[in-house]
Parts: structure tokens; C-alpha cells; sequence
């Protein structure tokens, strides 16, 4: 893969790990409405709580070693190639 195509990858890979992190939001204010409910009790919405934080931190490491990975891409510059400009990227190892 060009350094292009893996950096488009690598942000989309970003995208979706920001938008599963976000939806952990919505999973812990479920558990909360079901525990004002009566649905689940304290120890039970204790445990998942920290399930949903231990998901949490496991996906701003994923995110911050992508993020990392993408600020390590250098690009060249500017070149002409026939009509077309292009903006050429080259990884850093």
C-alpha cells in the first residue's frame, strides 16, 4: 500500500474507533436508566460500568497509536505529474 492509500486507511480506522468509543456513552447512561428503574442492581451496574471503562481505555490506546502513526507520515510536497498535482506522502521508520 502507498503512503496515500495507508494514511486514508489509518483515519478511517480512526473514524470508527472514535464513533465505537462514543457509543460506550450511550451504553452507560442505559445502564444508569435501567438502575434509577429497578431493572439491574448496584453491584451489577458496578461491574458493567467497569466493563465499559476497561473498553474505553482499550480504545484511547487503539486511537492514540494510530494517531501516532499517522503524525509519522512525511510528505515530500507538491509535484506536477502531467496535468494532475499531486501531494506525494512518504512513512517515517
Amino acid at each position: 500500500m502507498n503512503p496515500g492509500k495507508s494514511k486514508n486507511y489509518i483515519t478511517k480506522i480512526l473514524k470508527e474507533a472514535n464513533h465505537r468509543r462514543n457509543r460506550l456513552k450511550g451504553y452507560k447512561s442505559q445502564l444508569t436508566q435501567a438502575y434509577k428503574k429497578g431493572l439491574i442492581n448496584e453491584p451489577e451496574r458496578n461491574f458493567k460500568n467497569k466493563q465499559i471503562d476497561d473498553a474505553r481505555v482499550v480504545l484511547n490506546q487503539y486511537s492514540n497509536h494510530y494517531e501516532n502513526k499517522i503524525k509519522t507520515f512525511k510528505g515530500l510536497g507538491i509535484k506536477k505529474r502531467g496535468g494532475n498535482v499531486i501531494f506525494t506522502m512518504i512513512p517515517q521508520n
